[in-house]
């Protein structure tokens, strides 16, 4: 019996399903493609001394995923020699306000508080879910 026009072949219906997928998912693949580079870039521009500029890339990656782990650890290294630890600390609330189990979040708030001199405010930062 010939198709008509109207008819879906499993073939076609496996191609749409599989558009439908991609373009649900390439918003989120767009950006962690976009993370990566900005991530790639800021580590040329670390390694090379340009701190400032390293720093805009971090901040970039953490505007979209707050909990970076990778982006944290690089304002961290990036804000030393800058003189500029106590900007770190807004991204780490924001880290862990999106993931209060983020153990490398609370690691890096408690070395940031002991960089700054700050030993009263290491004793107020809530310890990690895990040690409730």
């Amino acid at each position: 019996m010939p198709s008509s026009p109207l008819s879906v072949s499993p073939a076609s219906s496996a191609v749409k399903s599989t558009a439908v997928v991609v373009c649900l998912l390439a918003p989120g693949l767009a950006r962690a493609q976009d993370a990566g580079s900005l991530l790639a870039q800021a580590t040329v521009l670390e390694r090379a001394g340009q701190y400032q500029a390293a720093a805009a890339r971090y901040r970039a990656v953490l505007q979209s995923d707050s909990a970076n782990v990778a982006a944290l650890l690089g304002l961290e290294r990036v804000y030393q020699p800058l003189d500029r630890l106590d900007s770190l600390i807004p991204a780490i609330r924001a880290a862990l306000a999106r993931d209060p189990a983020n153990g490398v979040a609370h690691a890096l708030e408690l070395r940031t508080w002991l960089a700054l001199g700050h030993t009263d405010s290491m004793a107020a930062a809530p310890p990690p879910l895990a040690a409730w």
